[in-house]
């Protein structure tokens, strides 16, 4: 099974080297950017030359939210799986190993992953902050659509599991 990873990005170049650095291991990254006006994207080539532009305006009515982002950019990958992290989201290597057994042997079609919220520099482990499930691994072939302008989430078709091991996210 192919694995594609998509990054969202918008003036990200002081997070997007660890972020690819994370995912550098699947078969495809795809990079969509919203506008940037700093290294972004000159840093994101080093990894891959997959990568689009596409302002929010442009997008069909409808589509001009951070689901109309991310339908776009399932569109542009190549995988039977695609996983979704964001620049300042890090794949670990539990996580990666994971994710390679699970795409090759797996009869669900996405997968929550949880995120380690790392806040100021301290992981935080209580309210809405551990373990902040997150539907970021999708079967593609299973996949209808992303919904909702913010908080997104996908929409697809079978069974929903749970990852064993986190996204590193560091948010402030």
């Amino acid at each position: 099974m192919k694995l594609s990873v998509v990054v969202i990005t918008k003036n990200e170049e002081d997070r997007i080297t660890a972020c690819l650095e994370s995912v550098k291991w699947a078969d495809e990254i795809v990079v969509v950017d919203n506008g940037s006006e700093d290294k972004t994207l000159t840093i994101a080539k080093i990894y891959t030359d997959k990568m689009f532009q596409v302002d929010l305006l442009d997008l069909p009515a409808g589509r001009q939210d951070f689901s109309g982002i991310r339908n776009f950019a399932i569109e542009k990958t190549s995988g039977d799986w695609v996983l979704f992290v964001d620049a300042d989201e890090r794949v670990l290597e539990s996580l990666k190993t994971e994710i390679e057994v699970t795409i090759s042997l797996s009869d669900y079609s996405a997968y929550a992953i949880s995120r380690r919220n790392i806040i100021f520099g301290t992981e935080v482990k209580y309210g809405p902050f551990w373990p902040d499930w997150v539907i970021r691994l999708l079967k593609k072939s299973d996949f209808d659509r992303w919904i909702g302008k913010v908080h997104e989430y996908p929409k697809f078709k079978g069974k929903l599991g749970y990852s064993k091991n986190s996204l590193l996210h560091l948010t402030h």
